[in-house]
């Protein structure tokens, strides 16, 4: 698991790893019809240089601090 602080309506996209499984987010998108949380998974499987379908939001949709799930590939 992956722990998450989300800001959002910030001026860049940016991340910043704060402890072994945790990082902070900065990025332009808007809290609103999922908007950061897509772009919050884009810049973390960046980061991370894995598919963006690896990364699954387990908690926190609708709140600043997430839980991101890497799924295992069959």
């Amino acid at each position: 698991m992956i722990e998450v602080i989300v800001k959002t309506n910030a001026k860049k996209d940016s991340i910043l790893k704060t402890g072994e499984n945790s990082y902070k987010i900065e990025t332009k998108a808007r809290a609103k019809d999922m908007e950061a949380n897509l772009k919050v998974i884009e810049i973390l499987s960046e980061y991370l240089k894995i598919p963006k379908t690896r990364l699954f939001i387990k908690s926190g949709l609708r709140y600043r601090k997430k839980l991101i799930q890497i799924r295992n590939v069959n």
